[in-house]
């Protein structure tokens, strides 16, 4: 499992890298997301926030309909940061958390 997600973040990497390169902001957004999401999952949180920030920023940008339900996830996310500064909530409970909550529109 390791080798696969080391894997897809390398690739998730190389695709932000070349959106950079092409001022594809689109890309940006979404490999930004994508990426974010890994490091959450090996419980980089902080950084899986501000990776997925990029794509928030680029939905409201473009207007996009789901802007706001995309701020409400990241805001989630820091909300939950916040109150996991306190022992004994660690990185793992946040993802077992963010796997199994109930998501929002189905």
């Amino acid at each position: 499992m390791a080798v696969r997600v080391a894997s897809f973040r390398t690739a998730v990497r190389r695709k932000l890298a070349l959106a950079r390169t092409l001022g594809d902001r689109q890309g940006e957004a979404q490999a930004s997301w994508n990426l974010g999401l890994t490091f959450l999952q090996q419980g980089d949180v902080v950084s899986g926030i501000a990776l997925m920030q990029v794509y928030v920023d680029f939905a409201e940008d473009i207007g996009h309909p789901d802007a706001a339900q995309y701020a409400a996830e990241v805001a989630e996310i820091r909300q939950w940061l916040s109150e996991a500064t306190r022992p004994p909530r660690r990185w793992w409970q946040w993802w077992r958390w963010w796997r199994d909550r109930p998501r929002r529109g189905g």
